[in-house]
């Protein structure tokens, strides 16, 4: 994606206050330092590779942090694997468009990225790795002989946010209706229209606890 000076400049200001927002809620949530230190370094690679995903992965990690409070989760476990889901487009060629309706041949490359994202996590973040396997529905029929293919509520949990915020992306044209993104409430009656049933109170949990709140930022910055 090709922005001009002004639209960089302004991206680059939100990509620095939604890391500040995402380390200093982990720090609170009492993460270790070595998990945010890594979780880091794959979120430089990110930003290295395109903006756009790093904000992306940045606000999926924030309303991550928020669901596991509202679902009872505990966060050592969980994190850091919202703000790491989508490490494996790393990996996909640089020409590859990450909006908008792709080809048979992007597509398949596209689907690749779960199992690019298990491998490159897996050295570091073992259980991150396998959940980086069931992301977007199981996309892989065969796994790794270590991983199962149950999904449990994080990775449910995951699927629902990870949606909201590619609906709501200023990026993603696919739902934009004459030349406006859908609201935060359309985007929740979509998804119980379109995502399996036994996702719906999911969906109804992770609304109610505002988990899908604006971000806002002490600096009065509040592009999300």
């Amino acid at each position: 994606m090709i922005f001009t000076p002004t639209q960089e400049r302004t991206k680059d200001l939100e990509i620095r206050l939604l890391e500040k927002k995402y380390h200093d809620f982990s720090a609170r949530l009492g993460i270790k330092p070595e998990k945010i230190a890594w979780t880091k370094y794959f979120l430089s690679n990110m930003k290295a590779k395109d903006k756009e995903l790093c904000r992306h992965s940045l606000i999926v990690g924030i309303y991550v942090e928020r669901a596991v409070i509202s679902l009872g989760l505990n966060p050592e476990e969980e994190y850091p694997y919202g703000v790491l889901h989508d490490t494996g487009k790393i990996g996909l060629p640089s020409n590859l468009p990450y909006q908008g309706r792709l080809n048979a041949e992007d597509w398949w490359l596209m689907r690749q990225h779960p199992f690019i994202g298990y491998l490159t996590l897996k050295p570091v973040f073992p259980g991150e790795a396998k959940r980086a396997l069931q992301h977007q529905t199981q996309q892989f029929k065969r796994y790794p002989t270590d991983v199962s293919d149950s999904v449990d509520l994080f990775t449910e949990a995951l699927s629902v946010i990870d949606s909201v915020e590619a609906m709501s992306s200023r990026a993603n044209g696919r739902y934009v209706k004459e030349g406006a993104l859908p609201s935060m409430d359309q985007i929740r009656d979509i998804l119980l229209e379109e995502k399996p049933k036994k996702l719906g109170w999911i969906i109804k949990e992770l609304y109610d606890a505002g988990v899908f709140r604006p971000i806002v930022f002490q600096s009065g910055y509040n592009p999300v």
